[in-house]
């Protein structure tokens, strides 16, 4: 345990304020020292990352999940008792564009104004929402945040997760990129996997809540009709040009994340006499989550 001053009050009359100070001065202390036996902190921002930070670093390190399971990373809104694992972070791996992050930042970082941060998403070919018409006005369209759901992203994202942990680690370089090439092979297979399941699909245009397969879509030659909007709640119109197009491409399938609520989904359903598959592509396990989803969409193409 390092060496501690303690500076005590001689005022007598106030003893209690005395020994909290000396409690706090003792705790800090005690804290400082069992540091040394703690893992180094990584901090990502949603569960997705921490596979491919486990998968390249073998596990060396703790990682700190900012999203937790069944929180949108659009809308979740950071809580005091997280705060701690920020502050001992020393880095923060950012997917870059996720609505939690844009608003977040700022605070993150004060928290800990030493840790690095690093923009896993330089690189990627990103995709831009088209503008809406608000009021009289146009609303520029958003960056569209999911690139993990797509092999090729992924790999850019992987591939920046390695070069940020070198620069962290670079005693573990060797190591790191050992594991990496063990990785890159498990997506190179998703994707052939994905290719071969999808190639003779009939149907190339598929119903899904919130549009968390864009990439996807794009990178295999499908269409996405999102029932959301930019984030919103979609309107009375929309709905009613959705359920047209269903009918129209015979489409009886409307997919929804696990973290949504199923109650427009369900209307969907009901109108196009189809029914609702959850999908969880914020799901730990990105080989075994993005295969699970390939399967339920040849399901509802065919």
């Amino acid at each position: 345990m390092p060496n501690v001053v303690i500076l005590v009050q001689s005022n007598e009359k106030r003893p209690m304020k005395k020994y909290f100070s000396i409690l706090f001065i003792v705790l800090l202390a005690c804290q400082t020292a069992q540091k040394t036996d703690q893992k180094d902190v990584i901090t990502v921002t949603i569960l997705p990352q921490k596979y491919f930070v486990d998968r390249i670093t073998g596990g060396l390190y703790q990682v700190n999940v900012l999203i937790p399971p069944g929180a949108s990373p659009e809308l979740y809104s950071l809580v005091p008792s997280q705060l701690k694992d920020v502050v001992r972070s020393k880095t923060w791996l950012r997917m870059g564009h996720v609505g939690f992050e844009l608003s977040w930042a700022d605070k993150i970082q004060a928290a800990n104004p030493d840790m690095q941060t690093f923009i896993l998403s330089e690189g990627i070919d990103l995709i831009v929402g088209e503008e809406e018409e608000h009021d009289n006005h146009m609303h520029p369209g958003g960056v569209d945040p999911h690139f993990w759901m797509s092999p090729r992203e992924i790999s850019i994202i992987a591939e920046n997760t390695l070069k940020a942990l070198v620069k962290l680690y670079p005693a573990q370089e060797k190591l790191f990129r050992e594991n990496f090439e063990k990785l890159k092979i498990d997506i190179e297979e998703v994707d052939r996997h994905i290719s071969e399941v999808l190639v003779n699909v009939q149907n190339r245009s598929f119903l899904v809540f919130h549009p968390a397969l864009t990439y996807f879509a794009r990178q295999y030659g499908l269409e996405q009709v999102a029932l959301e909007k930019m984030g919103k709640e979609p309107s009375p119109k929309h709905v009613k040009e959705v359920i047209q197009f269903a009918r129209e491409k015979n489409i009886r399938v409307i997919f929804i994340q696990k973290e949504f609520d199923l109650t427009n989904a369900q209307i969907i359903a009901e109108e196009i006499d189809g029914n609702i598959i959850q999908i969880n592509p914020l799901d730990y396990d990105w080989v075994a989550q993005m295969k699970e989803t390939t399967t339920n969409l040849k399901s509802a193409l065919n």
